[in-house]
């Protein structure tokens, strides 16, 4: 599970037609059934939040199927993606193709190939028929409008002929595709979603349950476990390897647990991070705002790769330019100040692995690919890396004539983590003109949406922005709010006089952006 992507990866406008013009996204109201309020909200909060990892656009929220799916149809979309309470769509930082594996454009290439209404987990019982696990479903919203929107949980008391399929099951047991076989069979079927499945055959459609590729990335951290699900933020807080520990994370399925240890292990863990790499699209910075002129009077920045230098070149700087790095991780500013003072610019990879005997991973948790640390790195797709990032920058020598000027730079490092400490860095910031702040995703990250609820998050971001704009007005504003949408290129005043009546929420978050990033 990666944390950001790489700066070369492709950024969000490249999938905005999948994203905003094609699909919408679900959410199933399944609070009912949960024991308690509390446990409900956490993992609604969950599943909203891991979504706006990958999509951006509004999410319909509905205590039943039809009245979203309605909606859907309503608002003239293509598919539908419905997730219940708890349901997480993860993802994996991969350096094959220079990019977290991508559930939007997995699914997005899989609808492009088959022709379908309905897919999902598939459930099948000898006496109640088939039917759709409600965790998660996708639906073309096309054919459910043409086939006049058949009722997903039409009740049924007794048996009636159904369209028969031929069933192909995969490895595991688990269907993989139902046929339309042109025979009828007599059942009473009772499972949730049975009609369309039904509605499918019947229309010469097989039905499908998910691809591995699509599946890999599905986590569901069921709300309704043994122990309260608001406890989950608490059990990877607790020691590894305690009795408390394992029989809490025991009650999650393998997958599952897999998920929350590396939550756990990022939680912990990040306080200490380096991130050697800037995995974030350049897109926005690299041309300036209209309201910019160069050089650059200050950079506040956070302490990631080589983007804070992406900014000084594409925005000019000079030998009064001021510099001011900040993050909540001290072996990250270490990192930045080694790179400033001890490094010529030439040959990155060299560098890191000084880098490492300095700051041993004991000491440091270094963000690199998932499942690859310094330890065991391979430095083949390391040199790979490091020839695109000077392929970003125009080869060699336009990076190398870069470094020298940036070495005669003053940089300041602030600790501050801007959730909990913002006085720390506020206290550094001026007002003056043709100054920029990038905070990256500070306010919406593995970190903070694990131990922040959407409300505590807004409040937090609000806060950062009102005071930005009462201390700098005229400081240009890059990052991403605290729903992961992009904000760039305007002033700290522009945004602040926006944000105060865009009515932004975790549903239907507003945007006020000259570019658009998936962070």
């Amino acid at each position: 599970m990666g944390t950001k992507r790489h700066n070369n990866a492709k950024d969000a406008t490249e999938n905005r037609d999948m994203n905003e013009n094609e699909i919408i996204f679900g959410l199933l109201d399944t609070s009912e059934g949960v024991s308690s309020r509390e446990d409900a909200d956490r993992a609604r909060d969950l599943t909203i939040a891991w979504s706006r990892f990958k999509y951006f656009g509004p999410i319909i929220e509905d205590t039943q199927i039809d009245r979203i799916l309605a909606r859907a149809s309503d608002l003239g979309m293509r598919y539908c993606l419905i997730q219940s309470y708890g349901h997480i769509l993860s993802e994996i930082w991969s350096p094959e193709d220079d990019e977290a594996a991508e559930i939007i454009q997995v699914l997005g290439q899989w609808i492009q190939e088959h022709d379908f209404f309905v897919a999902g987990h598939v459930l099948h019982d000898d006496d109640q028929w088939f039917g759709l696990d409600t965790r998660c479903l996708l639906v073309n919203i096309e054919k459910y409008t043409a086939f006049s929107r058949p009722v997903f949980d039409l009740p049924c008391d007794e048996a009636i002929n159904l369209a028969d399929a031929n069933v192909q099951l995969d490895d595991g047991g688990a269907v993989r595709c139902m046929l339309p076989s042109g025979q009828a069979i007599r059942k009473l079927p009772r499972q949730p979603g049975w009609n369309f499945i039904n509605t499918a055959l019947q229309s010469n459609l097989p039905v499908f349950g998910f691809d591995p590729a699509i599946n890999a990335s599905m986590i569901y951290l069921d709300p309704k476990r043994p122990i309260p699900f608001s406890d989950t933020k608490n059990i990877i807080e607790q020691s590894d390897n305690t009795a408390e520990h394992d029989a809490n994370i025991a009650v999650f399925e393998p997958k599952e647990r897999q998920f929350l240890l590396k939550i756990q292990e990022l939680t912990q863990n990040l306080r200490n991070g380096v991130f050697v790499w800037n995995i974030e699209s350049y897109a926005d910075i690299e041309t300036p705002s209209p309201a910019f002129t160069p050089p650059l009077t200050s950079l506040y920045t956070v302490a990631a790769g080589f983007k804070p230098n992406r900014i000084l070149e594409t925005h000019q700087f000079d030998a009064n330019t001021r510099m001011v790095i900040f993050d909540y991780s001290s072996q990250g500013l270490e990192y930045r100040r080694m790179l400033h003072e001890e490094w010529d610019g030439i040959d990155y990879p060299a560098f890191l692995r000084r880098l490492f005997r300095k700051i041993p991973t004991k000491n440091a948790y270094y963000l690199l690919w998932d499942g690859m640390t310094p330890d065991n790195l391979d430095w083949d797709l390391m040199a790979d890396r490091w020839q695109q990032e000077l392929d970003a920058w125009g080869g060699e020598q336009a990076f190398n004539d870069h470094w020298d000027r940036f070495q005669q730079v003053d940089v300041e490092y602030v600790e501050c983590d801007v959730l909990s400490q913002q006085h720390r860095l506020l206290e550094h910031i001026r007002d003056e003109p043709n100054a920029l702040i990038w905070w990256s995703n500070a306010f919406f990250s593995i970190y903070s949406n694990w131990l922040y609820s959407a409300d505590e998050r807004n409040s937090i971001y609000r806060k950062w922005i009102e005071s930005l704009a009462h201390i700098a007005p005229q400081l240009l504003l890059y990052g991403s709010d605290c729903y992961n949408i992009s904000v760039n290129a305007y002033t700290a005043d522009e945004y602040w006089s926006w944000l105060k009546t865009a009515g932004s929420t975790e549903l239907e978050p507003k945007k006020l952006h000259r570019h658009e990033l998936r962070f």
